[in-house]
């Protein structure tokens, strides 16, 4: 897993001054198809329901795919930075990408475990491999007990889509445009989530 860590480089203040390309547009062209993230989403969210025998295992299965999708976006995140840093390499990182899967899904099931186990313990931790980590899931705490379905059910649409986005991004548009990531920080891959997860929102309303 520390496959890309070793490419990632500090950007220099003259970097810092040139904004990042918008990757905006290319989810404006996704959910204009019929497989759009969104759409794809709303199916995995029907699917989730259906499962779930009672109103507190929906939303024990809610809170479970938010915080796993949420940690597995932070893998991508790191990877789109590597490879807008060094586009040369993205066949080869791609596939490394792919081929960790297993590794990483561990990864982000411990943690996930973890995280779970901070909610329902109302916030208490003895400490765990996730401790220092719980400060970004002590907001979800007081909406579990609250059983507020339609928060979780607006956080789940939000990061499965930009789940479905990421994956369509990197397996789809990136392998015809290498250097379609050239320039992209933690910010602006932020600000690209940040504007997928108001497309939902709005939708939703």
């Amino acid at each position: 897993m520390q496959f890309f860590s070793h490419f990632l480089k500090s950007s220099t203040k003259e970097e810092n001054d040139v904004p990042a390309p918008s990757l905006n547009h290319f989810f404006d062209e996704m959910i204009s198809h019929s497989d759009s993230p969104f759409i794809l989403a709303i199916e995995d969210l029907k699917k989730l329901e259906e499962t779930s025998s009672s109103t507190q295992e929906y939303l024990e299965y809610l809170l479970e795919d938010i915080i796993f999708t949420s940690l597995h976006l932070t893998f991508y995140e790191k990877l789109f930075i590597v490879l807008g840093q060094h586009s040369h390499l993205a066949i080869e990182m791609m596939d490394k990408f792919s081929e960790d899967i297993k590794e990483r899904e561990f990864i982000i099931g411990q943690e996930t475990f973890c995280h779970i186990q901070y909610i329902e313990n109302h916030g208490i931790c003895q400490g765990c491999k996730a401790h220092d980590n719980h400060q970004d899931v002590f907001a979800l705490i007081e909406h579990y007990f609250n059983q507020d379905i339609d928060f979780f059910v607006q956080l789940y649409l939000g990061m499965q889509t930009i789940q479905y986005s990421f994956d369509k991004l990197l397996y789809d548009i990136l392998p015809e445009n290498e250097s379609l990531l050239v320039g992209q920080s933690e910010q602006s891959i932020l600000e690209y989530r940040k504007y997928i997860f108001n497309y939902v929102s709005r939708e939703l309303k």
